[in-house]
């Protein structure tokens, strides 16, 4: 693998999904396992919403407000869970761990403090009461003065998340530095529902976010899945044509079994911006993420570091 691209391989558990909350569809897919916790990534969590003046949710504490919200709503169906179920991911470089409210609820926190850091929250789900929320992500040093208000980073609101859905919510961008590049990539909140299993074992889903601003500030890629074995990975169509920041979520793509690796080049073919990877070999029926993050030891907007999530992993949830 080359010194330009280090793989960050977070493998959130052995890619087997769980039979017992009855897949996508509730049938539970074609008698796959329930997960076993392998080599679990580091964890991090955030996430954020604003005060309004008059619509506010009633809380234990206040939030400074900015105008940084997203909205998002999640009814699509990925479990036979009565909650809804979530993962929240710091990928901004460079700045302080972060926890995240609901409601302004400074004393029943989602992330509580200290906070989550980079590259952290993707090795497990939380579980919440399917219903609509404000959700506000604020750096851990916010709250050391307590006579003044959170500032919130980014935030959701509303948050609205059905019974049985599953969602991944990065907090990107870069700090705000008074400069162009900053404002064309403020931190905000990506947010995409989730779908934890392929209910079909001859087959595999995966996806791409991408969280890198420095990567995607040289150009928009083509992204190449190719089975790990290939001679030539670019080969053929992309797997995922023109694919930059401002589109986020790819989607999932999903393929036959098998052992990948993952390269990009530019937009036209011509310059290979992510040389291949190392192989991943998702288990069979699994849905894979795969977040592309700018890696904080390298050169900026050159290399990258990926967080590799098993969707499916529902280890560490409550019984419900």
């Amino acid at each position: 693998m080359s010194v330009n691209s280090k793989l960050l391989l977070l493998l959130t558990t052995a890619f087997l999904l769980s039979a017992c909350d009855g897949g996508i569809t509730g049938t539970g897919g074609p008698g796959l396992e329930e997960p076993s916790l392998m080599n679990s990534p580091e964890t991090i969590i955030v996430g954020a919403g604003p005060e309004s003046d008059t619509d506010a949710p009633s809380g234990s504490v206040a939030v400074q407000a900015l105008d940084s919200d997203i909205t998002f709503a999640n009814n699509q169906d990925a479990t036979l869970r009565p909650d809804s179920i979530l993962r929240i991911i710091h990928t901004v470089n460079n700045f302080p761990p972060v926890f995240a409210l609901l409601n302004q609820d400074l004393e029943n926190p989602l992330i509580a403090q200290p906070g989550i850091n980079f590259g952290e929250g993707s090795e497990f789900y939380l579980s919440v009461a399917a219903d609509t929320y404000e959700m506000d992500v604020i750096a851990a040093t916010e709250i050391a003065d307590a006579a003044s208000l959170p500032a919130q980073i980014a935030g959701i609101n509303p948050l609205s998340l059905s019974a049985g859905s599953a969602s991944t919510l990065l907090l990107r961008g870069l700090p705000d530095s008074g400069d162009e590049e900053t404002q064309t990539y403020p931190v905000s909140m990506l947010a995409v529902p989730n779908i934890l299993s392929t209910n079909n074992a001859n087959t595999i889903n995966i996806r791409i976010l991408h969280a890198a601003p420095n990567f995607d500030a040289e150009g928009a890629i083509d992204i190449y899945i190719r089975p790990a074995d290939s001679l030539n990975p670019t080969t053929g169509l992309p797997t995922f044509e023109d694919f930059d920041y401002s589109v986020g979520d790819s989607g999932y793509f999903e393929t036959t079994v098998d052992s990948y690796s993952i390269t990009a080049t530019n937009a036209n073919g011509l310059t290979q911006r992510i040389p291949s990877t190392d192989a991943i070999t998702p288990a069979p029926g699994s849905s894979t993420t795969i977040v592309v993050m700018d890696d904080p030891n390298g050169v900026a907007g050159v290399d990258v570091v990926f967080l590799i999530i098993n969707d499916g992993d529902r280890t560490g949830l409550p019984d419900l």
